[in-house]
C-alpha cells in the first residue's frame, strides 16, 4: 500500500511541476512577443491605494457607472484600438471572441456588478519605494494573442516607465 501511494504522491508532483513550467513557458511567451499596450489608470491616491509593499491599479476604460457594468454579462472582452503611441481606447464589449478587426485588440474581463476586472491589477515593488510610483498614470502591459494580459510596469504621463 505504501508503494503505491509513492507512485501517486510522485505522479501528482510530476502533473505539478508540469503545469508550473507551462505557465511560465506561456508567460514567457507573453513578455517577448506581446503587444504592449499602455492603459490609462484612473487617479491614483497613494495614500489610499498604498498598503505595504503593492499598489492597487483601477484603469480608466473599466471605470463605468454601475447601470453600465449591471447590464454586462459577467464575463466577455474589452475590445481596444491603439493610437500612435499605443495607448489603448476602448471601443466596445464583446460576449465572442470574434468578430474582431485588425487593428482591434481583445482583453477578456470579468465583472462582479461592482467593478470590471480585467486582470494585472496591483504592481508589487519594494518597501518604502511608493513616492517612485506615484506619478503614474498609465499601466503597460503585454497582451498575449489569447488576450492574456502580463503588466510589466507602470510609466508616467509622458510614457516614461517608473523604476
Amino acid at each position: 500500500m505504501l508503494k503505491g501511494n509513492r507512485w501517486l504522491i510522485l505522479l501528482n508532483l510530476a502533473l505539478f511541476a508540469g503545469f508550473i513550467g507551462f505557465s511560465v513557458q506561456r508567460n514567457e511567451h507573453i513578455l517577448s512577443g506581446g503587444r504592449q499596450v499602455f492603459l490609462e489608470l484612473t487617479p491614483i491616491d497613494p495614500r489610499s491605494l498604498m498598503q505595504g509593499d503593492y499598489m492597487q491599479l483601477a484603469y480608466r476604460m473599466a471605470d463605468l457607472p454601475v447601470e453600465k457594468l449591471r447590464r454586462l454579462p459577467s464575463t466577455g472582452y474589452c475590445v481596444i484600438t491603439l493610437d500612435d503611441r499605443n495607448i489603448g481606447s476602448l471601443k466596445r464589449f464583446q460576449s465572442q471572441r470574434t468578430p474582431l478587426a485588425a487593428d482591434e485588440i481583445l482583453i477578456p474581463y470579468h465583472n462582479n456588478r461592482r467593478q470590471l476586472s480585467i486582470g494585472a491589477e496591483a504592481y508589487f515593488f519594494q518597501e518604502n519605494q511608493a513616492s517612485t510610483f506615484e506619478p503614474a498614470r498609465y499601466g503597460c502591459l503585454r497582451v498575449g494573442e489569447n488576450g492574456v494580459t502580463l503588466l510589466t510596469g507602470l510609466c508616467d504621463g509622458q510614457l516614461n516607465f517608473l523604476k
